[in-house]
């Protein structure tokens, strides 16, 4: 399956981004969210917040980039967020122990609001 991934900065700083995510996330796509994360990351973003809304899966290989995506943007004082996760994934978030350390909200707009 093919991962769809964009990515975008929101509000009047760069410091926040919005990464809308479509598809499977496992070991033959991980690579396309980890380059989508390294450019908003590197274009300044120190929040990012993941829409998940239309992922239906995400494997191990998922798991490890958002782990690492959380704690780099913890490190520069920021913070990863998601949204939309179906009830497959948040599984695989909560058996992971992802949903202790990366807040998990149902939409975007209520992850940008903070609610």
């Amino acid at each position: 399956m093919v991962l769809s991934v964009s990515g975008r900065h929101v509000g009047h700083s760069v410091a926040c981004g919005v990464l809308t995510v479509s598809g499977e996330i496992d070991i033959a796509t991980y690579a396309v969210l980890r380059s989508a994360l390294d450019s908003l990351h590197q274009g300044g973003a120190r929040r990012i917040v993941v829409d998940l809304s239309e992922v239906p899966y995400c494997d191990s290989t998922g798991i490890g980039v958002l782990a690492l995506y959380a704690k780099r943007l913890l490190e520069a004082d920021g913070r990863l967020e998601v949204t939309g996760l179906s009830p497959a994934v948040a599984e695989i978030f909560s058996v992971a122990g992802l949903t202790a350390v990366v807040p998990s909200f149902a939409t975007v707009e209520s992850a940008l609001r903070g609610a």
